[in-house]
């Protein structure tokens, strides 16, 4: 069974980073995560849902890339059965911040 959207708002608290559910803002002290859904479907029969799925981004928000959190989050997601594809990473040179971004799926 995957984990749904609530209980990843909760595990993600145990990795002792700050959180947020949105997008990154300037005004966040880094490092941080923000996660957000960006795409859900669902299937229904006689007006039930059979079949959820929900695609998330997840952004590790830093000033200078962090390897061993990127691995930690790495970890966090394979602990949790949460398969995700390659990270991507950026730097955002107006802003200065760092982001490694992971899509995965929750239920």
């Amino acid at each position: 069974e995957r984990m749904t959207l609530h209980d990843f708002a909760d595990a993600i608290m145990e990795l002792d980073i700050p959180s947020v559910y949105g997008y990154y803002t300037e005004d966040k002290a880094t490092p941080y995560i923000a996660y957000r859904a960006i795409e859900k479907n669902c299937i229904y029969a006689n007006g039930i849902v059979v079949y959820s799925e929900q695609w998330m981004v997840l952004e590790y928000v830093s000033r200078n890339r962090d390897l061993d959190t990127e691995r930690a989050l790495e970890m966090f997601l394979t602990v949790n059965k949460i398969p995700f594809a390659d990270p991507e990473c950026f730097f955002d040179e107006k802003q200065k911040i760092h982001i490694t971004q992971y899509e995965f799926q929750l239920e």
